[in-house]
């Protein structure tokens, strides 16, 4: 016990040490990594000849997770642990640091091991005093309330959540099951989750057109790996601040989900992610081979060529497959761009993704038909490697804020801007503890800037809008008639009502609704929410948020939409 504790406080050191984190454990994670150590002491004394490997095993997880906090703000989770077997993942995540503190936590455990301080403090007549002290210590953090706004990993170590974690996952086999009796198919499922969507994400153009007569016939959406508009907001892509000054943008745009397939899924087909099930809809799609009447085929179907160009592998979450499934007549990936400025484990840098944009825009604008392309960037995902190497997540963000700038300057420059309207958003937001972000919401605080003939300029749109209304916002700046195939309402709008939207973070486990009064309700996977009053992304730390209690009507309305939203795969 003693030298798994050693272990952990060793592992405490390091991550004060290399963290700018202003938030730390608080005691209940404290006493849940004290009972974690108990629990690694237990498997070694029935197999004593593994004790060396449970020390470095804890070493190893200990690393792994502080690494998962520094990139995340969350603890490991075994649902993702199928990313362990992408060559692109493993390539694309770990850096010098990473190893540094591998190296460091592992070493420690090897030493402790042999010198083994458990086995020579067993002689003190205080060693029982202390293993009982630990133990009731380590046991209270079974019975310290949970605060739904905190972090996970500042109220309970990665042993905890994972086995929190494992208790809902059975719970979520278990409604699967029960919708399986029900529906039958997957297929099925979905079609009734879409027939109650109006419920949920209604398609609204009532609003107030704020689109003069235009003659734009293509589209270029651009997403920038997990860009904030915190970011934005604190200078550190001035480029981007610059543009949402001078054009049309969004400063309170909700990304509805973490990761990028889920992103990709809203931005495209006009709908909410999977915000209680871990699993993704895209990959759900996939897997059961569905086509999905999304973005990318209903501008097909009026005469767009569609192309989708990323600058990671194509493999990875099976962005090729879904991509195909939505629509796209033309998908490019890593593999497709020669001589690149910057090739990482992740793929090309944005320069050279947005060189290759530049050529496929060229040869687009010298065909017949009208197009759609869709660009994803790669720069600011961790380790943040761009062509001057690995250099922290502030200065990729200032890269890819240069590159972008550079980008639409030589678009304007050769008129290629001409006819086309220009969406800039990014596929998830990302604010680490470099920015000393505690509002926890501030991950789902995306952006969105929009270049457009028709357009008004120097215009901030404030309501909030989410991924999900990117389609019907495109489809209404072209006066398409069918944006009943998407929910949500039109950015390039003003309403007088306000109206609800849904969305997630499923690295914290939990599901947010704000409401047309500003209210925010935070739920766990067990549809038990915390309601909040006044809630602004504005507020760093919650503190102007007044917590209150649910009416039953609120509870069951959340638990429909909630319900009504996922899918469950089967």
């Amino acid at each position: 016990m003693i030298n798994y504790i050693l272990i952990y406080l060793f592992s405490t050191g390091v991550f004060i040490f290399t963290s700018s984190s202003p938030e730390f454990w608080d005691v209940k994670a404290i006493a849940s990594y004290f009972l974690c150590a108990i629990i690694f002491t237990l498997p070694e004394k029935a197999l004593k000849q593994a004790k060396l490997f449970f020390h470095i095993l804890f070493a190893l997880l200990l690393a792994l997770n502080i690494e998962h906090i520094f990139n995340l703000d969350s603890n490991i989770s075994l649902n993702f642990i199928k990313y362990l077997k992408d060559d692109n993942f493993i390539k694309g995540s770990f850096d010098i640091s990473f190893i540094t503190r591998l190296l460091l936590l592992l070493t420690f455990s090897v030493v402790i091991y042999f010198t083994d301080p458990s086995e020579k403090l067993k002689g003190s007549k205080y060693y029982q005093y202390v293993r009982y002290l630990f133990l009731t210590f380590g046991l209270l953090s079974l019975f310290l309330p949970i605060d739904n706004i905190k972090d996970k990993w500042v109220q309970m170590s990665f042993l905890e959540e994972n086995v929190r974690n494992a208790a809902e996952k059975i719970y979520l086999i278990n409604t699967s099951g029960e919708y399986k009796k029900k529906y039958g198919t997957v297929s099925k499922l979905i079609a009734n989750s879409d027939s109650n969507y109006a419920s949920i994400h209604p398609s609204d153009l009532k609003g107030s057109s704020l689109l003069n007569t235009h003659n734009d016939k293509n589209i270029l959406l651009i997403a920038i790996e997990a860009i904030s508009q915190k970011h934005i907001n604190n200078n550190w892509a001035p480029n981007l601040k610059s543009m949402s000054q001078n054009t049309f943008s969004a400063t309170n745009f909700i990304a509805n989900q973490k990761m990028t397939n889920n992103g990709l899924y809203s931005i495209f087909c006009g709908r909410y992610p999977n915000l209680i099930t871990p699993e993704a809809k895209s990959d759900i799609l996939i897997k059961h081979k569905i086509q999905y009447p999304c973005l990318p085929k209903v501008l097909a179907n009026n005469g767009f060529h569609t192309v989708f160009m990323q600058s990671a592998n194509l493999e990875f979450m099976n962005k090729d497959i879904f991509g195909q499934l939505i629509g796209f007549d033309e998908i490019l990936g890593n593999s497709s761009y020669m001589e690149p400025y910057y090739r990482s484990g992740w793929g090309v840098d944005d320069s050279t993704l947005y060189r290759e944009a530049l050529s496929k825009i060229k040869k687009l604008n010298k065909g017949k038909d009208k197009w759609f392309l869709s660009l994803l960037t790669v720069s600011t995902h961790h380790p943040y490697e761009i062509p001057d190497g690995k250099v922290g997540f502030k200065k990729a963000v200032q890269y890819a804020d240069n590159a972008i700038s550079k980008f639409i300057e030589r678009l304007d420059k050769e008129n290629l801007l001409k006819n086309t309207l220009v969406i800039i958003t990014s596929d998830e937001a990302n604010v680490i503890n470099e920015l000393a972000a505690i509002n926890t919401l501030q991950n789902n605080w995306g952006f969105l800037i929009a270049y457009g003939a028709g357009l008004p300029e120097n215009f901030i749109q404030t309501e909030y809008y989410s991924q999900a209304d990117i389609p019907i916002s495109i489809l209404d700046y072209f006066n398409f008639k069918q944006h009943q195939e998407f929910g949500g309402r039109s950015i390039f709008r003003q309403y007088n009502t306000k109206r609800t939207i849904l969305f997630g973070n499923l690295h914290k486990r939990q599901a947010y609704i704000l409401d047309s009064l500003n209210k925010l309700y935070v739920c766990n996977r067990y549809y038990k929410c915390s309601k909040y009053t006044d809630f602004s992304f504005l507020d760093d730390e919650f503190n102007n948020l007044i917590k209150t209690n649910n009416s039953k009507e609120e509870t069951n309305n959340i638990k429909n939409w909630l319900k009504n939203n996922d899918w469950f795969d089967f």
